[in-house]
């Protein structure tokens, strides 16, 4: 039996590529990754980068996060992903979603080839995540029907569905979409760090980690740190880079606040000896985007760091059940509530109890329950 796994976002997702390879291979399955060559904030990858585990086909470049070119990117993308397909003729396809655009090429091969078992993994919700205002989306409210539609009215077609979250379950839900049998299936976020010693300090400590982009809310955090600095001395460390860089260090200089940019940092060591330093993560994004759950919070709990969150949904959930954090309210901050340092054990439980290798093969053997079908 032969299983072709594709990601037209390329290594955005690359743990979860890995762990699903490993998973049909482990089920005597074998399984190939086609992922695109090119990824937004990094540019084209090293196609030698992970000895054959991966492999990859071209994708025409573009520039901004949000753009025409983005979406015609993976559309061509999609249809030479397929056309691959046709010819490998596999019994399992599995898609990373978005591209929305890949599930209306899943949804013409099906007709064609009954037979292939097609399991979308819903990883994000787009347009639902466009970070616009309600105007805006109304003037673009044509070409966002279409763009969602090549998701909903396809999805069909799928004879498995994954949701990163829950919180996707129920707004695909609310678009009248039948979502009973839809199964949620948490990012994989490798194993938990050994390297964890928190250093606590006369100073209120947070991180910033990821890409700087438009669905940050950039002022919030900003004015979140000064409300905090009223009450302790403040620093924000930043690991990550992207677009509104410059528009983000220049705000918290403008308000006096502390701060360390490491730049783009991809080893996990640094990454850590950064985390063991810090009190809070910070998880801020703008109202109304459709987002339950960050890679970048998966990544804050897994070395050990609680939370400053605005995201509603599972990670919401997640803040209270486990004690993880702070919620924060849309209409305010209590800056006392960051005065805690019982957090930490309560996110490396919470880590290893949602999101390690372990708990992933345990819940696709649970949802595809491969062994019953080979």
């Amino acid at each position: 039996m032969k299983a072709v796994i594709l990601s037209a976002t390329g290594l955005f997702f690359k743990e979860r590529l890995l762990a699903v390879k490993e998973y049909f291979e482990n089920g005597n399955v074998d399984a190939v990754i086609y992922a695109s060559d090119f990824q937004h904030g990094t540019g084209y990858v090293d196609e030698n980068a992970y000895g054959g585990k991966i492999k990859f086909i071209h994708a025409k470049p573009y520039k901004k996060n949000i753009s025409v070119a983005r979406l015609t990117s993976y559309s061509n993308w999609c249809k030479k992903a397929f056309d691959l397909v046709a010819d490998i003729k596999p019994d399992y396809i599995y898609l990373i979603v978005p591209a929305n655009s890949i599930l209306y090429r899943a949804a013409k091969y099906k007709k064609n080839n009954p037979s292939a078992k097609i399991i979308a993994d819903i990883v994000d919700l787009w347009p639902e995540s466009l970070p616009a205002s309600n105007g805006t989306k109304k003037i673009l409210s044509p070409f966002l029907r279409v763009w969602k539609n090549l998701r909903n009215k396809n999805i069909k077609a799928a004879d498995a569905v994954f949701t990163e979250c829950d919180y996707y379950k129920q707004i695909l839900a609310d678009q009248n979409i039948d979502t009973s049998a839809f199964k949620t299936l948490y990012l994989f976020g490798g194993d938990a760090r050994g390297d964890i010693a928190y250093a606590p300090s006369e100073k209120l400590r947070f991180l910033y980690l990821g890409s700087i982009n438009n669905i940050i809310d950039i002022d919030r955090i900003i004015n979140l740190l000064v409300e905090a600095q009223k009450r302790r001395p403040v620093v924000l460390n930043i690991i990550g880079d992207g677009e509104r860089r410059e528009q983000f260090l220049n705000g918290l200089a403008a308000r006096n606040i502390e701060t360390v940019y490491h730049g783009k940092i991809y080893d996990d060591s640094y990454k850590q000896e950064v985390m063991n330093n810090c009190d809070f993560g910070l998880n801020v994004y703008k109202k109304n985007l459709a987002i339950g759950l960050t890679v970048k919070s998966i990544d804050y709990l897994r070395g050990g760091l609680p939370i400053v969150n605005t995201i509603r949904g599972d990670t919401s959930k997640m803040v209270d059940e486990y004690n993880i954090g702070v919620n924060l309210a849309s209409d305010g901050y209590d800056a006392k509530k960051f005065d805690s340092t019982l957090y930490r054990k309560n996110a490396l439980n919470c880590f290893e109890k949602n999101f390690t290798q372990k708990m992933f093969f345990a819940s696709l053997n649970r949802l595809l329950a491969l062994e019953e079908h080979a």
